[in-house]
């Protein structure tokens, strides 16, 4: 029932925001981020067969303390907004200092909410307290559903035990603490969603009533993740005709563990290299880099007929500007949006 009365009010929005200008809403977000995305590692644990991560070809790093508070800093200088700390292909847990960074961001005021994707196979290094405690908001549990066979098989990682026992310590000690972080299971997985909930482990995890997301469609990182390489049922995304701008380029970059900064952290990015960059962050601000000429650059392909770059040409996350279209500012955060 939520994800349908979602499904409508999105639709009473969209309705309301086309009458909108969305021009007003594009200044605003070119005017500074209003999000900043956090590559603290580019290594993972697992090598699923639906990520690009097995295809990699960057060094592997971990983020210095010095890039974060260079980027956190610049970015709670403008304002602020929401961190979202999940590697464009990684696992951020495997940087050892994942709590203390986290604490680091949090001590700026400026920051609304702190967001992770996670596969939940290193949450007990951290202790479950101080994953639902330390400053994290949302967290998202990558998993292919709550059965060893299937897991394995997707995930190809003998790490099933430590996901499912850190799933569940972690659902019942944040309800135990009054909720303090939203956490939502993304089910990646080769039966139906009934399958997957009907497994017994999947009811232990149920029982704290989670938000449930289910994935049939994927992205094929550049071409890199064949619709063979998947399960019956399992598609690879149409991102459809690029006629306008996607909507990436405007709600935030992405720092990378070196310093760089990219324009994008969705699935194609992942060794994009200089399709992407617009600057670093141990070499300029962040607004100088997010109003600089690379960023405009590469808003302007979309309307060069035959001149968008490789990565973008490829790339299935890719989506048009309805979600701005649909987003509505002036119903949601009144007139003060635009100041």
């Amino acid at each position: 029932m939520q994800k349908i009365s979602e499904h409508f009010l999105g639709k009473s929005y969209a309705i309301c925001a086309r009458l909108l200008p969305l021009s007003k809403t594009i200044h605003r977000f070119n005017s500074k981020p209003t999000e900043l995305h956090l590559e603290f590692t580019n290594t993972c644990n697992c090598s699923c067969i639906f990520c690009g991560y097995q295809y990699q070809k960057r060094k592997k790093i971990i983020m210095s303390e010095e890039i974060l508070i260079k980027a956190i800093s610049d970015f709670s200088n403008i304002g602020g907004g929401d961190v979202i700390v999940t590697p464009i292909v990684g696992e951020a847990l495997v940087d050892p200092d994942f709590i203390k960074k986290i604490k680091m961001i949090r001590a700026y005021a400026s920051i609304k909410k702190i967001l992770l994707t996670t596969n939940a196979t290193l949450i007990h290094h951290y202790g479950i307290d101080d994953i639902l405690t330390t400053g994290l908001t949302d967290i998202y549990i990558s998993t292919a559903g709550f059965d060893k066979e299937t897991y394995t098989k997707l995930y190809r990682a003998p790490y099933y035990d430590l996901m499912r026992d850190n799933t569940i310590a972690l659902l019942s000690r944040n309800e135990e603490l009054g909720k303090p972080v939203n956490i939502t299971i993304l089910i990646r997985a080769g039966r139906s969603l009934s399958e997957v909930l009907g497994t017994v482990d999947a009811q232990r995890v149920l029982r704290f009533k989670p938000k449930i997301d289910f994935a049939y469609y994927f992205h094929d990182f550049g071409g890199r993740i064949k619709k063979e390489d998947l399960w019956p049922g399992a598609k690879i995304r149409d991102p459809g005709k690029k006629k306008e701008p996607c909507f990436s380029l405007y709600n935030g970059p992405v720092v990378l563990p070196d310093g760089e900064v990219w324009m994008c952290d969705c699935a194609a990015a992942m060794d994009s290299g200089t399709n992407l960059f617009i600057g670093d962050i141990k070499k300029e601000t962040l607004m100088n880099i997010w109003q600089g000429k690379l960023r405009r650059n590469l808003i302007a392909q979309f309307y060069k007929q035959g001149k968008l770059n490789p990565t973008c040409f490829k790339c299935t996350a890719y989506q048009n500007l309805d979600r701005y279209r649909h987003f509505n500012p002036y119903l949601k955060s009144g007139w003060n949006f635009f100041k």
